[in-house]
């Protein structure tokens, strides 16, 4: 079983490709001017898919499909994925991927002008991007059976039952695009000998078209897709040095950055809007059967025989290809969307010790605004706190008119964060054989916004409860020290070496236990009260104190030291021969990405805090490579 709780049967696996194409033309206009144009084409292709999705290929084999073609497979054909409590069986439910075109064109402008109360560094610059993006996704159109329980299927004991399907009603085929404009200006103004100041302004548009005809949020007689023209960028930036001879430096800034929105989160209003014929629907629709879990047979009609897939009553249901009024989630856009932002401090000071010695410290503080945090328009009121009781949907907002079956998520500027940070260097330049470099981070980020396709879960009704939803960030880690230096070892011919060393202190993530409704909201995400929490698995944490609130748990930290030798000899005036050794991890300390949310619930005792995900880049074992390189 690896990670996610995937097994032999259920593991996916991906193909990718990305090409880039660029042209520049770099223009010398006298001796005080340069233009720049610069054009730039983009082409992305993923595909997750699956061995049965593979093994539908034109060759009758595990060749799959011609890679950029795999939208003529068919997910429905392979075997429904059994969820068990600690693993999954049977065949992915992933089978999705893009087809991303991105063109740019920029010109950049650089103008130096001297004498004129100072020296002047101007430069000016436009930047146009356009993105297509074409999104096929089969996710679950084999559909996905759900148990309580990791007992193999008896028809004979309840226990042993589904308590719920979910499946998607045929494949999800889009288009979107976005055009984006960027204009800046900047002056870099050196006043005297010890005063620079950098004085500039930035315009960002962003038009991204969609269709909002069957969306209650915007008035019958304007449907127009929000376009957020308000987004001017001022910056501001000052260096000075403390004496003549700059070897005592203050700095500070401030700007206003906007953040580019991300296709793939607004693409869900696309995926899932009021009409469809790819909804993604559940068997039973409001909650779980509750049969299984109290040792009755359950009563849905997709579940009563096994986890068996009843094709023919769901398309007595559902007709493929038809559209129909969408009976899984709705995600609407919001009239009021805007690009989010963030304003950023920055102060620091500088000191060079010696003639090759130099003493960083900065202060960076960044608050990020209008982030998106979803608010479902549909919230849910549970008639207990227990998770199979019964659910009664409401318009609590009163904007939708009408009866929606799941949550009514939108998209929302009501999310923001704080980051602060005082990073510490110390770098020693290379001379005498050798150069080094100590760095040091001390951060905190905390907020209610993370990702731009986050949803509110602990809403209830109309109260956003974005007091409790406020917590640590995923990305704060506290802690950051890396270390690394080089030396060539004299007499040797050549002979260097090099190392790194680095730690990194955990990220917060959420314990919770989906038992239990606390808030009686509908959402199975509560965290669980402040207390020591172990994992009874093996490979899961112990002793791990947990603050309560979202966020309130430190994951596990990190530690690598990297090593690498190497000789390079001259063949000749302009040629060389160059030998290394890499030696990655040489410690061998397995280092392990946060327990996966499934592997979070206190309700799970086989998964819960058991780590599976190695850290990207840094959790693999001791690993060794030896290179040869020649150059001319």
């Amino acid at each position: 079983i690896g990670g996610d709780r995937r097994t032999l049967q259920s593991y996916q696996d991906e193909t990718d490709l990305d090409q880039t194409a660029v042209g520049t033309l770099t223009s010398v206009l006298g001796n005080a001017r340069v233009n720049t144009v610069r054009v730039a084409r983009t082409w992305e292709h993923w595909w997750h898919g699956n061995e049965c999705f593979r093994a539908q290929g034109q060759l009758s084999g595990r060749e799959g499909f011609k890679f950029g073609d795999e939208a003529r497979g068919n997910q429905a054909l392979c075997p429904p994925q059994l969820n068990y409590t600690s693993f999954r069986a049977q065949a992915s439910t992933e089978a999705q991927g893009p087809w991303d075109s991105n063109y740019q064109i920029e010109d950049d402008y650089s103008w130096f002008v001297p004498g004129k109360r100072g020296d002047h560094e101007l430069k000016f610059g436009a930047r146009y991007n356009y993105t297509g993006l074409k999104r096929v996704s089969q996710i679950n159109t084999n559909g996905m059976f759900s148990f309580n329980t990791d007992l193999p299927f008896d028809p004979a004991n309840p226990r042993t039952y589904p308590e719920r399907l979910t499946i998607r009603l045929g494949t999800y085929n889009q288009f979107i695009k976005n055009h984006t404009y960027e204009a800046y200006a900047q002056d870099k103004w050196k006043m005297g000998g010890r005063t620079t100041l950098s004085l500039g302004v930035r315009y960002d548009l962003e038009i991204i078209p969609l269709d909002e005809t069957d969306n209650p949020l915007f008035p019958a007689n304007h449907k127009n897709y929000p376009v957020d023209k308000n987004n001017f960028a001022p910056r501001i930036g000052i260096t000075h040095a403390l004496n003549d001879a700059a070897k005592s430096v203050i700095r500070g800034g401030y700007g206003i950055f906007y953040n580019r929105t991300i296709l793939g989160a607004v693409d869900d209003t696309i995926e899932f809007p009021k009409y469809t014929s790819s909804a993604v629907v559940n068997f039973p629709n409001d909650n779980v059967d509750p049969g299984p879990t109290a040792g009755r047979f359950p009563t849905d009609s997709f579940l009563v025989n096994g986890p068996f897939l009843n094709r023919t009553l769901l398309n007595q249901t559902y007709p493929p290809g038809v559209l129909l009024r969408n009976a899984g989630v709705v995600i609407f856009d919001s009239p009021g969307r805007q690009q989010p932002f963030a304003h950023q401090v920055t102060a620091g000071y500088g000191r060079e010790l010696g003639g090759s010695i130099a003493v960083l410290a900065d202060y960076i503080h960044m608050h990020n605004k209008d982030m998106f945090l979803s608010r479902n328009l549909n919230p849910m009121v549970r008639a207990n706190t227990s998770r199979t009781g019964a659910i009664t949907r409401v318009d609590a907002f009163g904007v939708l008119g009408e009866r929606y079956n799941e949550r009514v998520w939108v998209m929302e500027n009501t999310a923001e964060s704080k980051y602060d940070a005082l990073n510490f260097s110390l770098e020693k330049r290379y001379s005498n054989h050798w150069a080094g470099r100590i760095s040091y981070s001390l951060s905190k980020s905390r907020g209610t916004g993370e990702n731009q396709a986050d949803r509110n879960t602990y809403q209830y009704l109309t109260d956003l409860n974005l007091n409790e939803w406020y917590g640590p960030s995923l990305v704060d880690h506290r802690h950051n020290l890396k270390m690394n230096g080089r030396v060539e070892i004299p007499k040797t011919g050549g002979v260097t070496l090099s190392g790194g060393l680095g730690y990194l202190s955990g990220a917060p993530f959420s314990i919770y236990d989906s038992s239990i409704d606390a808030n009686q909201n509908g959402e199975l995400t509560d965290p669980v009260p402040p207390g020591i929490y172990s994992g009874g698995a093996l490979n899961a944490m112990q002793n791990l104190k947990y603050n309560g609130g979202r966020n309130g748990a430190i994951g596990p930290d990190s530690f690598q030291v990297n090593l690498r030798a190497g000789w390079r000899g001259r063949v000749r005036e302009n040629q060389a021969i160059e030998l290394f050794l890499d030696i990655f991890n040489i410690t061998n300390r397995v280092n392990f990405d946060n327990p996966i949310m499934a592997n979070s619930d206190r309700r799970l005792p086989s998964t819960f805090l058991v780590l599976t995900n190695l850290a990207g880049g840094g959790g693999f074992p001791r690993q060794a490579q030896l290179g040869f390189r020649y150059t001319f």
